[in-house]
């Protein structure tokens, strides 16, 4: 559930602060909604530094690009953009129920979550959990970690890895050493020499 208002997400801050991502990937900025801070303690932290920087007032990214906060980050710029939604839903599923019937709150947003990892392939499931981590989204991650699991609960080893799309290492490829390269044979011996 989004947490309450904290220092970081007070309407102070919230109005008018703009955070934008840069996918390390493709190079695509997302624009992130205030709201998402609700979810993303990453994105409450960058939120506190704009409080900071706002006295300072706003500073240039690149050409045609003002904002207030601008962070590169390892995660595709699709991936982000569904991470925003997911964000901003859950947050606009909890200001519609707040104030009423608890059950209800509670009700929606899992079946808001069983509709935003339905039918999604394990590969996305995977890349939105590490987006889920490396913007510390509690929710996402629990959520996608479950889908993940149930996919591949009571499957063999084998199955998984087709599932995965990873090749099938059979234990004699495990055993057998690898042979490293003269070059590197060199340069390891001179180490255990040293």
């Amino acid at each position: 559930m989004p947490r309450k208002s904290k220092k970081a997400c007070s309407s102070k801050v919230v109005e008018g602060a703009m955070i934008r991502l840069m996918s390390s990937y493709d190079k695509k900025i997302v624009r992130f909604d205030p709201a998402c801070c609700f979810e993303s303690e990453y994105i409450q932290r960058k939120l506190a530094e704009t409080e900071i920087s706002e006295r300072e007032g706003p500073f240039e990214i690149e050409e045609g690009h003002i904002g207030r906060v601008f962070t590169i980050i390892d995660v595709r710029s699709n991936i982000l953009s569904m991470v925003k939604d997911f964000c901003v839903s859950r947050f606009n599923i909890f200001n519609a129920h707040a104030h009423g019937d608890r059950h209800l709150l509670l009700d929606k947003l899992l079946d808001f979550s069983v509709k935003f990892v339905h039918k999604k392939p394990l590969v996305l499931l995977v890349l939105l959990m590490d987006a889920a981590y490396k913007l510390r989204i509690g929710s996402l991650l629990n959520l996608t970690r479950n889908r993940i699991v149930d996919m591949l609960r009571g499957k063999s080893a084998e199955e998984i890895l087709k599932t995965m799309n990873l090749p099938d290492f059979t234990h004699e490829a495990w055993e057998k050493p690898s042979r490293m390269t003269p070059s590197l044979e060199a340069w390891h011996h001179e180490r255990m020499i040293c």
